[in-house]
């Protein structure tokens, strides 16, 4: 028996699966469009679309769920710094994000709906922001009264979404996964509250990535499901998480630049976290292109936040203004990134294209700089909005460009690993289912940790225990396999197993003198361990989430090799019947795990 969905969507959780009647994935407004063209998106902000496919809902949703935790997170923080200033423009930045929420209930379940879950999303926002004024002014019961009014609304909500799942949610799992956005939020503002902006600003990542999870989530449940299919293959799955990674690098990096620029004590937890998502960047350019690649992306990734960061920083101390030195020497930066990255994508992101585009962001991002500096902060948040639908834009564009230049190098064919004819009569194939402080110096990462080289494959379920080879691709574009028949080896083009993306190890099922390493692989059970021990000394743990048998001749190419920047492991051998006239199987047997959490 083939399983058919093998190769979709890692988990993320029980809790976020289920939060998923909230939206339908039309009628977003441009203020959160993944799909602007970062060669047009310099000059203008992009229009409301007139219709989009469910793909591209389910992309703008994630960015508009990721907004939102951003946004009150920003609000609460301003109130315990007691900048209402600040926090006047952050509630009508986040009043904006409200209605759009409530605009996608109503394409879902009708304006009664909408009405109904804009009051209860607009307590809810009422009450975080209450919580965080409890803090401020050390007024226990306030803090109380706010916890109290979120747990009743988060049982009306889950109710709301459970009613508009018709049966396909269970209220208690609903009401949990609101019970965790809020606790990223009220935990992180006890942290900044008590000047702890280290574990403050690490919550505020988790809650990021937790909302925006949650959008992927909620596309995937409302999708209708002939075309949900699209969501789970890799060219989507690259485009989510380029969208998530620069999504949270612009609401850190407009963090950041607030804090430099108004001397705010929060400064350097701000550059830590900002670098934190630098590495995090660079990790997935260096699952996609290797090691090289991303220490050169590295060094202008970072010198580009340091000439941004050393900007604010001094324009928060005052300092003689320095735009016009900066504006060059990012002109300068823009060319050099630009070509580096028409050069990585094969031109398919020309340097011309790519600079302009850059030139604007840069430019919106130096006038926010100044916004924040002279206090103007509507004009800070407005610039704010017109710069993340371009971020989303260009992390489209990037994500396509990159997973074309990929795809071309990607091993053709299925794998030839196998030609005793002996397995396929002995081995079935597998059943699935505060106050100012002084200004600091800015000085980004660069330099991350990179993931170890896999030397060893171990399955314990089947008593796998095997040395790896590095394996390339054949003069025929296929790839190549090991020559030893007890050896497996690993696609060493492609991600090193940990690494976002998906690591292939291959293996022999058999030869013409017996069994080959993998000869058990199709036995494999879901939720069997898979380990993987590495140079360094490290182990990388996998857990079987699928098993499919698949014709040679329709090989899955894509679907094992094709770059995603989400962890994952294929094992693949050969199987089904044996031609003897060509003498080799006619099927390909491949295994899916996901990493272990």
């Amino acid at each position: 028996m083939v399983c058919t969905t093998w190769w979709g969507r890692s988990r993320r959780g029980a809790a976020t699966a289920l939060f998923a009647c909230l939206v339908v994935l039309t009628g977003c407004s441009a203020a959160a469009s993944p799909g602007t063209s970062p060669t047009r998106a310099a000059a203008t902000q992009p229009a409301p679309a007139a219709a989009e496919s469910p793909a591209d809902g389910a992309l703008r949703l994630e960015a508009l769920l990721g907004q939102h935790m951003i946004r009150i997170g920003d609000l609460m923080r301003s109130r315990l710094r007691k900048d209402d200033d600040f926090a006047q423009a952050a509630s009508v930045a986040l009043g904006q994000n409200s209605d759009e929420l409530a605009r996608l209930v109503g394409t879902l379940a009708g304006a009664d709906a909408a009405d109904r879950f804009q009051g209860l999303w607009n307590d809810h926002v009422t009450a975080l922001v209450n919580y965080s004024r409890g803090l401020a002014t050390d007024d226990a019961t306030v803090r109380d009264e706010a916890r109290a009014k979120l747990d009743t609304v988060n049982g009306e909500l889950a109710d709301l979404v459970a009613t508009g799942a018709q049966g396909r949610l269970d209220p208690a799992a609903a009401r949990a996964a609101l019970t965790t956005h809020e606790h990223h939020l009220t935990e992180q503002a006890d942290a900044y509250a008590a000047g702890d902006y280290a574990r403050a600003n690490a919550l505020y990542r988790e809650g990021y990535q937790h909302a925006f999870a949650l959008g992927g989530t909620l596309a995937h449940a409302l999708v209708p499901p002939d075309q949900v299919g699209e969501l789970d293959t890799p060219a989507w799955q690259l485009r989510s998480e380029m969208t998530r990674l620069l999504g949270e690098h612009v609401g850190l990096a407009l963090g950041t630049l607030r804090a430099g620029a108004t001397r705010a004590p929060d400064f350097p937890a701000m550059v830590d976290s900002l670098n934190g998502n630098t590495t995090d960047v660079t990790a997935a350019v260096s699952s996609l292109f290797g090691e090289p690649a991303a220490s050169q992306f590295m060094t202008l990734w970072a010198d580009h936040l340091d000439l941004l960061g050393t900007y604010a920083a001094d324009v928060g101390a005052n300092d003689p203004n320095r735009r016009q030195a900066v504006q060059d020497d990012l002109h300068d930066w823009q060319q050099r990134f630009a070509a580096f990255i028409d050069t990585a994508t094969g031109s398919r992101v020309p340097a011309p294209d790519l600079a302009a585009a850059l030139l604007g962001l840069d430019d919106l991002l130096l006038q926010q700089v100044d916004a924040f500096a002279a206090r103007d902060f509507p004009r800070a948040q407005q610039l704010g909005d017109q710069t993340y639908p371009q971020v989303y834009g260009l992390a489209r564009n990037l994500a396509d460009a990159f997973g074309a230049t990929l795809a071309a190098r990607m091993p053709q064919g299925g794998a030839r690993t196998g030609a005793g004819g002996m397995a396929g009569a002995l081995v079935p194939a597998a059943a699935v289912p505060l106050p100012p402080v002084e200004a600091q110096p800015f000085h980004s990462v660069r330099t991350y940790q990179e993931v170890a080289e896999p030397v060893r494959l171990r399955i314990p379920a089947v008593r796998i225990n095997t040395a790896l080879q590095r394996l390339g691709r054949a003069a025929d574009r296929s790839v190549e396999v090991p020559d030893d028949f007890g050896v497996a080896g690993w696609f060493a083009d492609g991600p090193r197993p940990g690494q976002n993306g998906p690591a292939v190890i291959l293996g022999h099922v058999d030869s013409r003198n017996g069994p080959g390493v993998f000869y058990p692989l199709a036995g494999l059970a879901p939720g069997s361990e898979v380990l993987v021990d590495r140079a360094d000394g490290s182990t990388a743990a996998f857990r079987v989430n699928g098993v499919a048998t698949v014709p040679k001749t329709g090989f899955p190419t894509e679907q094992v090799y094709g770059p995603t920047l989400r962890a994952s492991l294929r094992l693949v051998t050969c199987g089904g019947p044996f031609d003897h006239a060509a003498g080799s199987y006619r099927d390909n047997v491949i295994v899916s795990a996901d990493p272990v959490q």
